[in-house]
């Protein structure tokens, strides 16, 4: 049987895609709507060899260092190709990294929506490595994940779950006031580990992401202190780019949730 030209070029393509993976065409002049298009579709060509040979990495010694008597946990804000980072962490610096996440948005997308982010967990599962972790599993888990020398668990803060109802302080963000919860910071006091935080971004010209580390954080006995600390350090990247935002960080969290 002879196949068709369109599937002979299409099964080329893939081939290439696999062992010279390349991102998806976003130009210089993007929105915040053209980035988030390119995010999702990138995605779809996670790899080992897409996060080695595609992110640059900038203080990876930060990160290293704070892993190497404990364990570790890597914070950032919904920016960038935010799920590309463990990748990176996972097969640029040889360190077991997996995420928490949440289920419990899906329950109010639509049924678009909720595939294609179950289709997110399942490539980012593939991509760490590891099982990832989520907000309604029991916290013991991601303790003794992080009790581990050497593991890295990714928390993103900017975080609010349809259905829950958590405590949220007042922080500064880019000259705004926003409230957010503080939940990585006390989960980082109770395991009694260093916060990384870490932000990723794209360059279109270059066509390649930069991850940047930044040192370590450690978290004192009150957590709004750590969380207001890491947000200092990861409004700088976004206000160099905020168009690479996942969503309208000051807008979406000008007000307590009610």
């Amino acid at each position: 049987m002879i196949l068709p030209r369109a599937s002979i070029l299409d099964s080329l393509a893939a081939v290439r895609q696999r062992l010279w993976p390349a991102p998806p065409e976003l130009l210089e002049n993007y929105t915040l709507a053209d980035y988030g298009r390119f995010m999702r579709e990138e995605t779809f060509h996670y790899s080992a060899r897409y996060a080695r040979r595609l992110v640059v990495m900038h203080g990876q010694e930060h990160l290293l260092k704070a892993a190497r008597n404990s364990g570790a946990m890597v914070a950032f804000l919904h920016y960038g190709s935010f799920f590309l980072t463990g990748g990176a962490i996972a097969h640029r610096l040889g360190l077991p990294y997996t995420a928490i996440a949440s289920r419990r948005n899906l329950e109010i997308m639509t049924p678009e929506e909720k595939h294609f982010w179950k289709g997110v967990h399942l490539r980012g599962n593939r991509l760490y490595g590891h099982p990832m972790f989520f907000t309604d599993q029991s916290p013991r888990l991601l303790i003794n994940w992080l009790r581990k020398s050497g593991h890295v668990l990714g928390v993103a803060l900017d975080v609010r779950e349809h259905g829950q109802r958590y405590e949220e302080h007042q922080f500064q963000f880019l000259g705004h006031t926003i409230f957010m919860q503080s939940g990585p910071a006390r989960l980082a006091r109770i395991v009694g580990v260093p916060i990384v935080p870490a932000s990723i971004q794209y360059r279109p010209r270059q066509r390649c992401h930069h991850l940047y580390f930044d040192a370590p954080v450690f978290p004192e006995n009150n957590p709004q202190h750590t969380t207001q600390h890491l947000l200092r350090v990861l409004e700088k990247p976004l206000a160099r780019a905020p168009q690479q935002q996942f969503h309208d960080i000051i807008a979406e969290f000008s007000r307590p949730w009610s």
